[in-house]
C-alpha cells in the first residue's frame, strides 16, 4: 500500500480546524487509513489502493471535514466548458488511446509538494506504474491553444524537464533518468505521442517526460492537466480525481474541448442500496443521511430503497456492499455491539491446509521464496507467451483492468513473470506459490515453482521433487512427456498419492517471451483429494 506525508500545518488549515496530534490521528484512522509516524510537522500516513483520493493532502481534508461534520453540503464539482481545444492524431492514438485534458485557473493556497506526490503515487498505484495512465501538469500561461495531440518519429527534438538542452526522444530514452526507467513502456512502437501547442512548444511524451518549458512551480497560479493511457477507464478515473484536487483549490476548472467533445463528467453517480440490506448487515438503527454525508455522499430516499450520490472522485464505489461498508466506517465500528453466536463449533485445520503447511516448510528450507498472485490473469500471461493454446476461460464480464480479465488456469506462467519484474536482484531466484487455478469453472488447488540459475537443469528440477516427496512420506513414479513450454526431452510428468503434474527446463522461446536471460527450470502440480 501507497504511503504519503502530509504537512500537519497545511492539513489543518485545509480541514479548517485546529485538530490536536492524537484527534488528527485517531480521525485518519478511523477513515481506514493507518498512521505510520509523526515527525514535527510532517505525518507519514499508508492509504490503502482503493482510495486513491485520499493521496494528497487536499484530498484528506476533504474527507475529515466531512467525517468530522465541518461541512453539511455537497460541493458542486461544476465544471465549465472551456473555449480551449485539442486535436488527435490518428498516430498517437494507436500508442496511447485515451486522453483526458482540464484547465484550473487562479489556483489559491497551491502546495507543489502536494501535487507532486498525487501524480506519482497515482502513477505508481491507479497507473500501474505509468502503464495504464500517465499525468502531465503544465503552466497555462505558456502554452498557447489549440494544443496537439501527435505521432512522431525518434529523432523528433526537445528539452526535456531536467535538462537544459535539447535532445531526440531517442537519447531521451537511452540516457534521460525518466526514459531509463519508463523506455520499455514505448518499446514496441516506432512511433511516439506527444503533445505539442500551436507555437510548437512540447508539454510531454507521455509516458515518459514533460517538457522543459512548461514546468510548474510555487507561484503557479494557471495549469494544464493532461491525462494519457491504454484504459479508459482508468484515464476517466484520475482526470476526476485530479480535478477534483484542483476544486479544493479553485472553482474556475474548465473541460478542455477534445476533437470538438467535451469528455470529462463531474457529476455524482447514483447507486441504489436496499435499506432492509443495510440494516441486515450492520445490524443497528441509524441515520443512514447522516452516515452518508461524514462520508462525502448524498442520500435520496426511495421507499424501501435511497439512492447514494457517489462523488465523482470516489473510483471504489462499485456495488452496494461498498456503500454499506462506508456507512459502517461512518457510524464507527467500535460502536456496534459485539454479540457471541447462538451456536458453538469446534474448530480444526482442514486438511488441505495442513498440506498447504509442510509444502510451505518444504520449499522454504530449501531456500525458496513464497509468492501469492492474483486469482485474475490475462491470456498473453498463461497461454501466448507459454506457446499455448488458449482453454476455455472464466472472464471478467467488465475488466477494470485488460490485465486482470481471466481466472489463472496455471501457476508456473504468473511465477516466470515474476522473475521477469526481479531480474535487477541477485540470482540464482527460487520462487514458489501455492493456491487456486481454474479450468472453467472448476477450482483446483495446486503448487509451482520456478528456479532461475546458472545451475538449472532438469537433474535439479527432479532434485526439488525428490526433497518434497520423500518430507511428504511419500513415493512418486516418472515418466517422459512434451509441453510447448519445456525443452523436448527435458521434461517428466511426475505422479505420487498426493499429487501429479510436470517438471522440466523452460524453453528458450519462453524465456525470451519473459524477457529471461538465465537457464530456468520449473514445475507445476495439482493436488489429488
Amino acid at each position: 500500500m501507497p504511503t504519503v506525508n502530509f504537512k500537519i500545518s497545511r492539513l489543518r488549515k485545509l480541514i479548517g480546524k485546529e485538530l490536536s496530534i492524537n484527534d488528527l490521528e485517531n480521525a485518519l484512522s478511523s477513515l481506514g487509513t493507518a498512521v505510520e509516524t509523526i515527525h514535527e510537522d510532517l505525518i507519514e500516513v499508508e492509504i490503502f489502493p482503493n482510495r486513491p483520493d485520499l493521496l494528497s493532502e487536499e484530498g484528506v481534508a476533504r474527507a475529515l471535514r466531512y467525517y468530522l461534520g465541518l461541512d453539511h453540503n455537497l460541493k458542486n464539482y461544476n465544471m465549465k466548458k472551456g473555449k480551449e481545444e485539442v486535436f488527435l492524431s490518428k498516430e498517437a492514438l494507436e500508442v496511447r488511446p485515451y486522453v483526458r485534458m482540464f484547465i484550473a485557473r487562479n489556483v489559491k493556497n497551491f502546495d507543489f509538494d502536494s501535487i507532486i506526490q498525487l501524480q506519482e503515487k497515482l502513477h505508481v498505484t491507479h497507473g500501474r506504474r505509468r502503464k495504464a495512465v500517465s499525468i502531465g501538469v503544465h503552466n497555462l500561461d505558456v502554452i498557447t491553444f489549440p494544443v496537439y495531440y501527435k505521432g512522431v518519429k525518434k529523432n523528433f527534438k526537445f528539452i526535456p524537464l531536467g535538462w537544459e538542452r535539447e535532445a531526440t526522444i531517442k537519447e531521451i530514452l537511452e540516457t534521460h533518468e525518466k526514459g531509463i526507467a519508463y523506455a520499455h513502456l514505448l518499446e514496441n512502437t516506432s512511433i511516439y505521442p506527444v503533445w505539442v501547442d500551436s507555437k510548437g512548444v512540447v508539454l510531454a511524451l507521455p509516458p515518459i517526460i514533460n517538457g522543459v518549458y512548461t514546468v510548474i512551480d510555487e507561484h503557479t497560479k494557471n495549469f494544464v492537466v493532461d491525462v494519457t493511457g491504454l484504459d479508459e477507464k482508468k484515464v476517466d478515473e484520475t482526470a476526476r480525481i485530479l480535478a477534483a484536487h484542483f476544486f479544493e483549490l479553485t472553482n474556475e476548472v474548465y473541460d478542455v474541448k477534445i476533437e470538438g467533445k467535451y469528455l470529462m463528467d463531474m457529476s455524482y453517480k447514483k447507486k441504489i442500496v436496499s435499506k432492509e440490506e443495510v440494516k441486515s448487515y450492520l445490524g443497528v438503527e441509524m441515520s443512514l443521511k447522516d452516515m452518508l454525508l461524514k462520508m462525502g455522499m448524498g442520500y435520496e430516499d426511495k421507499g424501501n430503497n435511497f439512492y447514494a450520490l457517489v462523488p465523482p472522485y470516489r473510483t471504489d464505489i462499485l456495488h452496494p456492499i461498498d456503500v454499506i461498508e462506508d456507512i459502517a466506517i461512518a457510524y464507527g465500528y467500535e460502536n456496534f455491539d459485539a454479540s457471541l453466536p447462538s451456536i458453538a463449533t469446534i474448530g480444526g485445520e482442514a486438511d488441505n491446509n495442513k498440506l498447504f503447511r509442510a509444502l510451505q516448510h518444504i520449499f522454504t528450507g530449501m531456500g525458496a521464496i513464497e509468492v501469492m498472485n492474483y486469482h485474475l490473469s490475462n491470456e498473453d500471461v498463461l497461454f501466448l507467451r507459454m506457446n499455448r493454446k488458449p482453454e476455455k476461460l472464466v472472464k471478467v464480464e467488465k475488466p477494470m483492468n485488460q490485465e486482470y480479465d481471466v481466472l489463472r488456469t496455471d501457476l508456473m506462467p504468473l511465477l516466470l513473470h515474476n522473475l521477469q519484474h526481479n531480474k535487477l536482484h541477485e540470482y540464482p531466484q527460487f520462487l514458489f506459490e501455492i493456491g487456486s487455478v481454474f479450468k472453467g469453472i472448476e477450482e483446483n488447488n495446486a503448487f509451482a515453482f520456478v528456479y532461475a540459475g546458472k545451475d538449472a537443469n532438469f537433474s535439479k528440477a527432479k532434485g526439488i521433487v525428490e526433497r518434497i516427496v520423500k518430507d511428504l512420506g511419500a513415493s512418486y513414479k516418472i515418466k517422459e512427456t512434451n509441453e510447448p513450454y519445456f525443452i523436448e526431452g527435458r521434461a517428466a510428468f511426475i505422479i505420487s498419492k498426493v499429487f501429479e503434474g510436470k517438471i522440466g527446463e523452460i524453453h528458450p522461446q519462453i524465456l525470451n517471451n519473459f524477457d529471461l536471460e538465465l537457464p530456468v527450470i520449473a514445475g507445476e502440480f495439482r493436488l489429488i483429494e
